[in-house]
């Protein structure tokens, strides 16, 4: 239904044209990123009125590690959230501003290394998840066994 509405407003714009009493818009593709940088990217859409003036619409995406800098071109990538598995069977997320790789047992020494944007490296081991109540009395939920990441 939505599909046969736009086409016959297409075609009474269409129509309108050919009688001379309505210049159509001159369509652009949708909008460009041109502009980026790591927490956002501005867009921009160009089009012409009917009297060939362009008109320059703009917005600016905000979100917090949105792009990252790639280090190969030197230019913001989108930030992709997944994991890549590697032949040794550990899992590595770099696609973002901050670089994470899991050791395929997440109970050996080392097993999760992290590189933040700024250059530091990190490494640690999960030894389970914990609580602590209003009184500050802890308690284990769960401790880390040895066990494979799929």
């Amino acid at each position: 239904m939505k599909t046969n509405s736009l086409l016959a407003s297409a075609l009474t714009l269409i129509s309108l044209c050919a009688r001379g009493q309505v210049s159509p818009p001159l369509l652009a593709s949708g909008p460009v990123s041109v502009e980026a940088g790591p927490h956002h990217r501005v867009w921009q859409r160009v089009t012409v009125d009917n009297r060939g003036r362009a008109i320059t619409n703009s917005y600016t995406e905000l979100a917090t590690g949105l792009n990252f800098l790639d280090s190969a071109t030197g230019l913001y990538e989108s930030s992709q959230e997944e994991f890549r598995t590697t032949k040794y069977g550990r899992a590595g997320a770099d696609k973002g501003q901050h670089q994470v790789t899991l050791s395929a047992d997440i109970n050996s020494g080392g097993a999760v290394e992290l590189i933040t944007h700024d250059g530091p490296r990190r490494l640690c081991n999960p030894m389970g998840l914990s609580f602590r109540d209003a009184r500050g009395r802890n308690g284990w939920l769960a401790v880390v066994t040895i066990c494979l990441g799929e």
